[in-house]
């Protein structure tokens, strides 16, 4: 399949059935995606790696799977409860700060 069958599928989900409300809840994980890119593998090599939990020898690909999910889904509703605060995400800001060299607005009034 290719890409632009794919984004043209989720562009009429998106716009012609009732998936809308639950796709826009997704919207602020985008906007914090390093974040939550950095967040997912510290989280990741926390739990899976020898050196941390070392689950991916005693769970099931099914149960990594499922984990995966309880994170990603945390994600989504950190991400939102955040964005409602926040312009951008910490790690979004930090490097905005230290691209431009001066002070951005962090918090939401």
């Amino acid at each position: 399949m290719h890409p632009r069958n794919v984004i043209s599928g989720f562009t009429l989900l998106y716009y012609n059935t009732r998936l809308r409300s639950g796709m826009d809840r997704m919207a602020p994980v985008g906007r914090m995606s390093v974040t939550n890119y950095m967040a997912q593998s510290i989280i990741g090599v926390t739990l899976f790696y020898g050196f941390g939990a070392n689950l991916a020898v005693e769970l099931s690909f099914l149960q990594c799977l499922l984990v995966g999910l309880v994170v990603y889904t945390v994600q989504i509703l950190y991400s939102n409860w955040w964005m409602k605060r926040y312009y951008y995400g910490p790690v979004e800001w930090l490097w905005r700060v230290l691209t431009w060299f001066k002070p951005i607005a962090f918090r939401r009034k």
